[in-house]
C-alpha cells in the first residue's frame, strides 16, 4: 500500500540531512561559485560580481583572527582592482571608472553601528563600470577570477550585449577563461 505521510517524512528526512552535511545547501548555492552578470549599452560596460564570500575567502564570517583581518583587507583590496579582474578587449579602450563593494561581513564599520543582520552574513557583491572610447571594438572579456581565487571552482556568466543575451558556464579548468560579448 502507498504511505503519502511515511514517503513524505523520508522524504524531508533525506533533505534534512543534506542540507545539514552541507552548510552551502542551506543558503541555496554550492561555496565555490560566483555570479557574473555582463551588459554593455553604447560606451559602458557594467559587470557585477556575486558570490558568497567563503568562495573568495575562505570564510563568511565576521574576520575574528588577526590572519582573517588580513585575508579580508587583501580581499577588499584586490576587488577594487577590477581591471586587473576583467579584462575587455585592448582595441575598445575600456576604462575603469567605477567600483562598488559591499561586503557587511568584511567591510569596516562605524563604532556604535547596529550588529549586522544575520542574512547579510557571507555576503559578496562587487560592480564595476567601465567607459569604452571604441565600444565596436569590445568582442569579449577575459575572466581572470580562478587566478585570483583559489577556491573558486565555477563561474556563471550571463552577458547582455548589442547581439542579445548569453549564458556560459566557465570551469576552473578552462585554459583561457572569456566569455564574448558580440558574435
Amino acid at each position: 500500500m502507498f504511505d503519502l505521510g511515511r514517503r513524505c517524512g523520508v522524504a524531508i528526512a533525506l533533505l534534512v540531512g543534506i542540507v545539514a552535511a552541507d552548510p552551502a545547501a542551506a543558503h541555496g548555492r554550492p561555496h565555490d561559485l560566483a555570479d557574473v552578470e555582463v551588459s554593455v549599452d553604447a560606451g559602458t560596460l557594467s559587470i557585477q560580481l556575486d558570490a558568497p564570500l567563503d568562495s573568495l575567502l575562505g570564510f563568511g564570517h565576521v574576520p575574528k583572527t588577526d590572519a582573517q583581518k588580513r585575508a579580508a583587507a587583501d580581499l577588499l583590496a584586490q576587488v577594487g582592482k577590477g581591471d586587473q579582474l576583467f579584462h575587455p578587449d585592448t582595441g575598445a579602450g575600456c576604462t575603469l571608472t567605477a567600483a562598488e563593494i559591499v561586503a557587511p561581513s568584511i567591510q569596516p564599520r562605524a563604532a556604535g553601528a547596529k550588529p549586522l543582520d544575520p542574512k547579510d552574513h557571507g555576503v559578496f557583491n562587487a560592480s564595476y563600470e567601465f567607459e569604452c572610447r571604441n565600444p565596436d571594438r569590445l568582442r569579449k572579456i577575459g575572466i581572470q577570477l580562478f587566478d585570483a581565487f583559489a577556491r573558486l571552482q565555477t563561474v556563471d556568466v550571463r552577458v547582455a550585449g548589442p547581439d542579445g543575451q548569453s549564458r556560459h558556464k566557465l570551469k576552473r579548468a578552462t585554459a583561457d577563461p572569456e566569455v564574448p560579448v558580440r558574435r
